[in-house]
């Protein structure tokens, strides 16, 4: 008899059972029929045994199922190892900046990771109007947090300060240098370049009237730097933005791709789940709903949803090898009877036909000794 124990059979009975319910097989046919036996009267007691270092599982077979670097027998190219958050500064990005604004980019980096988390378990949580309420939320502080720290980052990056304040300074000096020319307190450049445009005319033509004008095209000058600035500063979260956006595109394509390529693995090992069959849209159907559910798995950011199908996946394998010694026995079995069944002496000699579809049709509808021998052989090993 087979060597899988009898409630492993059951199990593995229902399991086929329920995986071929209302599919049609891929020849269009009807699935092949699963002996399930009888479960033992009395099961065996569960001994739970203390755990060792045991490198692959041992199935009813004794034979080691080691763990395969692919399921389809090519390895697939794994994807990049995770990289820290691009869009939160570094420790050397923030070392860079004055001790002020590291200390406080400092502790908004801590918020935002520690907001993440909380964002990650919600996440987690069955969906309701007030976990998504929170979330966004806490999204939306983020947004707020990753805008000042750009900010800072910005103003104190060498490209931003060679770009918009090194020229501020340059003309500022230049008006100081005029002013000082003229016998002017030079401190009145600093104050007259905050001042609006009217008031800022005026304090020029009262303190170096005959250079007022000129004094004035110049300030306009670091005006139009200022607001370069500011727009560069606004910018800046429409360009990180947009990166994170650029992220996302590059990862969901990423995945696409990585599933392309292992379904089309998975044709090619001839594994029939995911094959369609030409004139069986039954069947068809079957598999583009398996193939679809594989592939919403793959792309899910649900832990659970993936670690579940993670589980089934790992042990279709093992249902397999089961399911193939199981059917392997029952053929096995279905040989031995029809040797049997063939060597039997038949009522009024000759010799039996080589299975029953040989077998001629009783005639003029009455029974002879020979159909009598067959039907009793039939009640006796039904499916036979």
């Amino acid at each position: 008899m087979s060597d899988v124990p009898v409630d492993t059979k059951a199990l593995i009975g229902d399991v086929v059972n329920k995986m071929t319910s209302g599919r049609v097989a891929p020849n269009g046919g009807a699935p092949a029929p699963v002996v399930t036996p009888a479960p033992a009267a009395t099961p065996a007691p569960v001994v739970t045994p203390t755990p060792t270092p045991t490198p692959a599982p041992v199935p009813a077979s004794g034979k080691i199922i080691a763990p395969p670097d692919s399921l389809f027998g090519k390895k697939v190219e794994a994807a990049p190892a995770a990289t820290p958050d691009p869009t939160l500064p570094t420790d050397a990005d923030i070392q860079a900046m004055p001790p002020k604004d590291a200390k406080a980019a400092k502790a908004m980096r801590a918020r935002i990771e520690a907001q993440n988390t909380m964002i990650a378990d919600l996440q987690k949580k069955t969906a309701t109007p007030a976990n998504a309420e929170e979330i966004t939320t806490l999204k939306k502080q983020n947004d707020e947090l990753l805008n000042q720290i750009d900010r800072i980052a910005l103003e104190q990056s060498p490209r931003f300060k060679n770009r918009f304040e090194a020229p501020k300074t340059a003309i500022l000096d230049q008006v100081k240098a005029q002013l000082k020319a003229f016998d002017v307190d030079e401190s009145i450049a600093n104050e007259a370049v905050k001042l609006p445009l009217k008031e800022r005319m005026a304090l020029l033509k009262e303190h170096a009237e005959d250079i007022a004008p000129a004094l004035y095209d110049q300030l306009l000058k670091v005006d139009a730097l200022e607001q370069a600035r500011i727009g560069e500063l606004a910018k800046s979260a429409d360009t990180r933005k947009a990166d994170e956006a650029e992220q996302e595109r590059q990862v969901t394509e990423f995945k696409k791709q990585t599933f392309t390529e292992v379904l089309s693995l998975a044709r090619e090992a001839n594994h029939f789940a995911f094959i369609p069959v030409e004139g069986n849209p039954e069947w068809n159907k079957a598999v583009e709903e398996t193939i679809s559910t594989a592939q919403q798995l793959f792309q899910s950011n649900n832990p659970q949803d993936q670690a579940a199908g993670l589980l089934l996946g790992a042990a279709a394998p093992l249902y397999l090898d089961l399911y193939r010694r199981e059917r392997d026995e029952r053929e096995r079995l279905q040989g031995e009877l029809g040797k049997y069944q063939r060597a039997m002496p038949r009522i009024g000699g000759g010799q039996p036909p080589a299975s029953e579809d040989e077998a001629p049709a009783p005639k003029d509808g009455r029974m002879t000794a020979k159909d009598a021998a067959g039907a009793t052989l039939s009640r006796l090993f039904p499916g036979a």
